[in-house]
Parts: structure tokens; sequence; C-alpha cells
């Protein structure tokens, strides 16, 4: 997966970009407590940077092009096959963010993240 395949479908890339970041990659368990502690009494969708555009079923972080390793999907949503982009939605305070494959050309928040750093809730 490219940069550009992702942003022809999520429009919020050019929001990262504004601010010299993309569209967050959850690559450790750290990082996705983290991220999970800033949304958590939050009842919102946010879209983060992986796909499985190319092979259904087949998640990989869209600007690094590597495989999603670790992940949180709620049950029975990893894979819808209309669907290619994760998204983030805390819907239950007591749950921490749960993973669902959804359509790319909804409007969601988004999580942008900066290199070397922790990802932006935006």
């Amino acid at each position: 997966m490219t940069d550009s395949c992702l942003s022809a479908k999520l429009q919020n890339t050019g929001k990262c970009r504004e601010h010299n970041s993309v569209l967050a990659l959850i690559q450790s368990q750290d990082v996705s407590d983290w991220i999970d502690n800033k949304l958590k009494g939050h009842d919102v969708i946010y879209y983060v940077g992986a796909s499985d555009e190319f092979v259904e079923g087949t998640w990989e972080w869209a600007f690094s092009g590597e495989p999603v390793t670790i992940s949180n999907w709620a049950p029975g949503h990893e894979t819808d096959k209309d669907d290619d982009c994760l998204a983030i939605y805390n819907k239950d305070p007591n749950v921490n963010g749960t993973w669902y494959d959804v359509k790319c050309t909804l409007q969601y928040n988004f999580i942008c993240q900066q290199s070397a750093s922790v990802p932006v809730v935006g």
C-alpha cells in the first residue's frame, strides 16, 4: 500500500500532512494503549493508517507497507469485503478502543502521527 492509494480514499490524510504527519501506525502495544487511554470515554470513531485494500483480510500500515502485527478487533469486524480502512471506535467506556474494518470514504475523525513521536488525536 502506498501513501497515494490511501490518500485517494481518505481526505483526512491531507489534514495530517498539514501538520507534517501521517495517519497513525499502531506498531506496538504501548502505542495502542496510549491511544486507547486518550480515546477512553469519547464515543467517536477515528481512522488510523491501515488498510486491507489489496488483499482482503491482510492488513498493512499504509505509509510503511509493514503488516499489522497487533490488533484489538471488535468480534466479527476484522474483515468486511467492501470495507478497506481501519478505524478505532471507543463505544463502550469500559472497553479499550476496538478496531473495525470500515469504508474509507466515511467522514470520521482521524489520528495523525509525526515521525518519532506519539500519535496526535485530531
